[in-house]
């Protein structure tokens, strides 16, 4: 079926990348292999206005998005959005502003919702009167020192916006000209004291937030590949283990005791701070991404925007679409048909009502952001929307987005919308093994598996040769093998101190090895962390001398190809063809000519060789005595009078007054014809000079005896 081949992965083969074309003999060793993202891969789409790019834009990653914001500020993105506010993003990285701007819009389109009316991922300085547009706006500010980026202070009207500082973690939106933040963008993650009840009942926000921070510590951990417990040992690690159980109890013994002292007065408010305990250690550790990864190579790059991890997107996407499935999944709960045989119309209050009886109470956060959501126009055109899907009766296509596949399943098979049954239906529908863009993950977690096992400081069990031959080969597919690879290493690279040395010189060997037999692509990869392969040449971090001369051996041979690129595409084209050459080892049918340069010994011989045959040198022009062809001066005027040695600026003595020269023809000559060649090879100077002609010579300071020594010698 279709599912099926959506579900395996489609690959672009660029042949000859860097030689160019006519050089088909390269065509096999010199390729660029790219791997087209499941987003680009549908076979239909549907015909609902408006459906089609939603459909699109919830294929974009999202987790760009969470690494950059944390859990508590992406759910404080999502209530801003659905409640239709002015939202701004400014940094000063514009990859960031579009990365975060369309994981957002891909965090909407998980529920089909559109994108705000206006998005603009990164403003241009010359349209900053858009921000003044009074409808809902999502819009990306690039900042800088400089006049030339926007500052949002001259911006004169700006009105109401909700701001978000991508360039700092950790930190609450800013809400300009919104008198009442809470009611206006309410706060999912804060539960008040009414929230509590007897069952315990678990909001649509609290599995939300859990859900998003076991995607984070998956991401993580994923990222950091357990580099602390790696290779520590067992007894290590029960160590900790036991340590930290040895911590949690002591912990809980103390809140027992605090409890018992406080039965009566505080029982509801310690479940509050228990409860705000855990939100902070989450959003301390999965919402502050920047401070651990700009340790990391190249910084936060990678982390926050071109590490990509297949399997925590999905789970994102999971998250996201049980959130909007919960809400928006039942048609009967804001659709109501008043007389049998006619259209269902719209009902809020309907809405409103059955979000009240799920737990939704008046003065939660859940209940304001949904009088807030139906009351804007992004709930009219999503209900609209799918009321024309009724109408039509069209099938939902295998490739369709995971909440019309979740859905259509409740329909057909009579399901409810309970949480539970939704939570089951989304996992089943996301794990089916024919899923589009499934098969990254098993690219993620083999070629990292392989690159880490190569850079281990344990021996390698097999042939590290071959192993690395194949690795590199299967990096020429640059836009996902290749970048797991290289975050590999960076990571490997970050991690080679002390004893664990070993692992930082593997990687630097992987990388030279990367930039010379690897695809084009690799070099932007080096030159991306070349900040980092330059402080390598300093490296001291080993416990022996010599283990560190090593590794600075290595990261300096990386630096000087990196800083002469001519030198590093020469090279590289020495070993494509090296690599032709063990793959076909036939002579080249191609031959060299060598008629050309045959017999020219001398470069006199040039001329003759390529003169055509019966050509001749055109004859010198005849030769005069002024190359002006002007008249020659009047040889009967008087001759200026002699000048004496003080005047004269080099201390030679006047032409005029001086001695004739001697010449080793014998007799003398006062002056040669420019022009004449015969006459000019014999004028030669003869070596009778007599100093006392030149006083100012004569009587020059004497020659130091070690510069004298010198001259003898040589």
């Amino acid at each position: 079926g279709a599912k099926s081949v959506l579900a395996k992965p489609r690959i672009l083969t660029l042949p000859l990348a860097e030689v160019g074309t006519g050089h088909g003999l390269f065509g096999a060793v010199d390729t660029l292999r790219l791997a087209v993202p499941s987003s680009f891969l549908h076979e239909r789409e549907p015909t609902v206005s408006g459906s089609e790019s939603i459909a699109a834009l919830s294929r974009n990653d999202m987790l760009p998005m969470l690494r950059c914001l944390g859990v508590t500020r992406t759910m404080r993105l999502l209530s801003a959005l659905m409640s239709e506010r002015r939202i701004i993003f400014t940094s000063a990285n514009v990859s960031k502003l579009a990365a975060v701007g369309y994981g957002a819009v891909a965090m909407m389109g998980q529920g089909l919702l559109p994108p705000p009316p206006v998005f603009v991922p990164a403003l241009p300085p010359g349209l900053a009167s858009l921000l003044q547009t009074p409808s809902p706006y999502l819009i990306g500010v690039l900042t800088g020192p400089t006049p030339h980026f926007i500052n949002l202070r001259n911006v004169p009207n700006i009105g109401e916006v909700v701001l978000f500082d991508l360039d700092t973690s950790g930190n609450e939106p800013f809400f300009a000209g919104i008198p009442n933040p809470q009611q206006a963008v309410p706060d999912l993650t804060r539960r008040n004291l009414d929230e509590f009840d007897s069952a315990n009942r678990v909001s649509l926000p609290d599995i939300l937030y859990q859900d998003l921070t076991e995607v984070m510590k998956l991401d993580k951990r994923m990222f950091w590949q357990g580099a602390v417990q790696e290779k520590l040992g067992l007894a290590a690690e029960r160590g900790r283990t036991a340590a930290k159980n040895a911590m949690k109890k002591g912990l809980q013994y103390f809140k027992n005791k605090s409890k018992e002292m406080k039965a009566k007065e505080s029982f509801g408010t310690d479940n509050v701070e228990d409860e705000e305990v855990e939100e902070e250690a989450a959003t301390s550790s999965y919402s502050g991404e920047n401070a651990l990864s700009k340790s990391v190579g190249k910084g936060n790059y990678f982390f926050e925007q071109g590490f990509c991890h297949e399997a925590a997107e999905l789970e994102a996407r999971v998250a996201f679409t049980t959130f909007f499935v919960c809400i928006l999944g039942d048609l009967r709960t804001y659709l109501t048909q008043q007389t049998p045989g006619t259209s269902p119309v719209v009902d809020k209050e309907k809405f409103m009502r059955f979000r009240n009886s799920s737990g939704d109470t008046p003065g939660t956060a859940m209940f304001l952001l949904c009088g807030n959501f139906v009351r804007g126009k992004i709930f009219d055109s999503f209900v609209e929307a799918r009321m024309l899907e009724v109408q039509l009766r069209r099938t939902v296509p295998e490739d369709a987005p995971i909440f019309a596949l979740t859905t259509n399943f409740h329909r057909s098979n009579k399901v409810d919308f309970y949480v539970n049954n939704v939570r089951n239906s989304v996992r089943q529908v996301a794990s089916d093994a024919d899923f589009p863009g499934r098969h990254l993950i098993s690219w993620n977690e083999g070629v990292r598996r392989r690159v880490t096992e190569l850079t281990s400081a344990q021996a390698f069990n097999g042939d590290p040769v071959k192993a690395l031959s194949l690795l590199t080969e299967d990096c020429r597919e640059s836009s996902v093998i290749l970048i797991d690879a290289v975050m590999v290493l960076w990571t490997r690279i970050l991690e080679g101190k002390g004893m664990q040395w070993k692992k930082a010189l593997l990687a630097l060997q992987m990388f030279r090895n990367l930039i010379l037999n690897g695809p084009i692509n690799a070099i932007s990869e080096a030159i991306d962390g070349f900040a980092s392969i330059r402080t390598l040449r300093s490296y001291t971090e080993a416990l022996r001398g010599q283990n560190s001369a090593l590794i600075r051996e290595a990261a300096s041979e990386i630096y000087s190809l990196i800083v002469d690129l001519p030198v590093l595409f020469a090279r590289r084209r020495q070993f494509l063809n090296m690599r032709r050459l063990e793959r076909d080892p036939k002579p080249s049918p191609l031959r060299k000519e060598t008629r050309m340069v045959r017999g020219i010994n001398q470069f006199r011989n040039v001329h003759i060789a390529l003169r055509p045959a019966g050509a001749s040198v055109a004859p010198a022009p005849p030769a005069v005595d002024d190359l002006l062809a002007r008249e020659a001066p009047n040889t009967t005027a008087s001759a200026p009078p002699p000048r004496g040695f003080s005047e004269d600026l080099l201390a030679m003595g006047d032409s005029s007054t001086s001695t004739p020269h001697h010449f080793a023809g014998g007799g003398e000559q006062s002056s040669a014809n420019p022009f004449d060649m015969t006459t000019l090879s014999q004028a030669i100077p003869s070596n009778n000079y007599d100093a006392s002609q030149h006083p100012t010579l004569s009587n020059s300071a004497p020659v130091p005896s070690t510069f004298r020594t010198q001259q003898q010698g040589t």
